[in-house]
């Protein structure tokens, strides 16, 4: 164990991913030579190491050995309207790399039934950002100008690594477990400023909204339990799993850093809020899912289906705070509050997928999934509640399945492509006037779209084939 201890450590540094556009969705990522070229259509079929995350009862229905993916660059692109007022466009382009797997199984010594494996991948990783500015005359006052600058970013990443176990009741009965530990964080950051200026003299301030607030989220060592049945003979093959919601995190925290100025010389006020904690309890809350998987074997080929079910995620405070930010060295200080709700839809997501030997050392493989929105939502005080912005996205898939003695590998490219509408505006830029400025409007107005391709390579390698 050695030998295999060592490389697992090695490709676990090999598994980082770059950034991806795509929101928190469940189905964003899949993994392995079968998983990607089926789209994930591998809940009763899947073959490999990646079995201890697809269905672990089916692990110890296949050779041992490893499994690696991490060749894959990612080009994404998102058009997002309306987010900052009607006719607002941004543009943001990316290119970086997909998630990796890596993967290890074997059999103890004098064992024939019993199977035992470890993984380690990356289950969500994201970052979308916008950087956008506004300058506009101020309605029936053309002396004014409005300028509206906005710096919104949201990153999360979330890595599980995994011991399993199986067990074959039968030849074609198998069931299994696999425990993960998660590494779950997410910060946000939404910044802002508006301000009405003499059109005349730039530096001649009427009227100013300033407002910074971020914050970050993290739990160090969840713990999620997948339960697997596999069930498999010469024509048909059936799969069933569990996934159960995070459970037993070992330390949870929070912090945020709020700042908000509003300066109204016309009616002589000026109010100012700061504060900032590093030291902040918070909860998190992750779905449970069900998934089922049906493959029916040809002699030319296989066709399978497979589909997962997210329960709901209730609206719940994730953060909470209030704090006096002068430690009372003011008299009547006053408090200030702060307060972050999530909460996300269920989802059904579904693969389709097809498997046509061409001969015994090349397979084609195509896939269709879906990856449905679970419209996470972030309420942050009063300001406006914040809709995940990708929408629905749907993937085609297709490539080769190269067998070289008893190792596997694939080649194949996959494109996804998405839309929305109806997406909450992080701020309303649109029409903006003195009486207006300091209200939060936004408007469940914004369209997006989105495109990506992605380039994969993966190796699957058999321990048998060293002997």
């Amino acid at each position: 164990m050695g030998r295999v201890g060592n490389f697992l450590v090695f490709l676990f540094l090999c598994t980082h991913n770059l950034l991806s556009q795509v929101d928190a969705h469940y189905w964003t990522h899949q993994y392995g030579a079968q998983g990607l070229l089926l789209n994930g259509a591998v809940l009763a079929s899947t073959q490999g190491e990646t079995a201890l995350f697809y269905n672990p009862g089916a692990t110890g229905m296949a050779a041992q050995g490893f499994e690696l993916s991490f060749i894959s660059p990612n080009y994404s692109q998102l058009k997002t309207k309306n987010l900052l007022g009607e006719n607002n466009e941004i543009l943001s382009r990316r290119f970086d790399n997909g998630s990796g797997f890596v993967g290890v199984t074997f059999k103890p010594k004098k064992e024939k039934k019993i199977t035992l494996g470890v993984s380690t991948f990356q289950r969500y990783r994201s970052d979308i950002s916008y950087t956008e500015r506004v300058v506009a005359p101020i309605n029936e006052a053309q002396t004014l100008l409005f300028r509206g600058d906005l710096d919104f970013e949201r990153k999360l990443s979330e890595r599980w690594v995994g011991l399993s176990i199986a067990y074959n009741i039968t030849e074609g009965l198998g069931i299994g477990l696999s425990h993960f530990s998660t590494f779950h964080s997410q910060d946000t950051r939404f910044d802002f400023e508006r301000e009405i200026i003499s059109s005349f003299d730039p530096n001649e301030i009427i009227q100013s909204w300033r407002s910074e607030f971020n914050y970050g989220l993290s739990t160090f060592s969840g713990f999620i339990s997948k339960l697997g049945l596999a069930y498999r003979t010469a024509a048909i093959r059936l799969g069933l799993t569990y996934t159960s919601p995070e459970y037993g995190a070992i330390r949870r925290t929070g912090d945020y850093a709020l700042e908000d100025q509003r300066i109204n010389v016309l009616a002589g006020t000026n109010q100012t809020v700061s504060n900032r904690s590093e030291s902040v309890p918070v909860k998190r809350k992750s779905p449970a899912s069900y998934g089922f998987g049906i493959d029916l074997l040809t002699e030319s080929g296989t066709y399978s289906i497979s589909a997962e079910y997210f329960s709901q995620i209730p609206r719940y405070t994730s953060l909470q705070d209030i704090d006096d930010p002068f430690d009372s060295q003011i008299n009547e200080g006053v408090p200030t509050e702060v307060e972050i709700i999530e909460g996300n839809n269920s989802v059904f997501n579904f693969a389709i997928g097809a498997e046509q030997i061409v001969s015994e050392k090349f397979t084609i493989i195509c896939g269709f999934r879906t990856d449905l929105d679970p419209s996470n939502r972030i309420a942050i005080n009063d300001l406006p509640e914040y809709l995940g912005t990708i929408g629905n996205v749907y993937h085609v898939s297709g490539g080769g399945l190269f067998m070289r003695g008893k190792n596997n590998f694939s080649l194949g490219v996959d494109i996804g492509y998405g839309e929305n509408n109806g997406g909450q505006q992080l701020a309303n830029f649109s029409n903006i006037d003195q009486n207006s400025l300091f209200e939060q409007r936004g408007e469940p107005t914004v369209t997006t779209n989105f495109f990506a391709v992605m380039v994969f390579f993966t190796y699957d390698f058999i321990f048998d084939s060293w002997r």
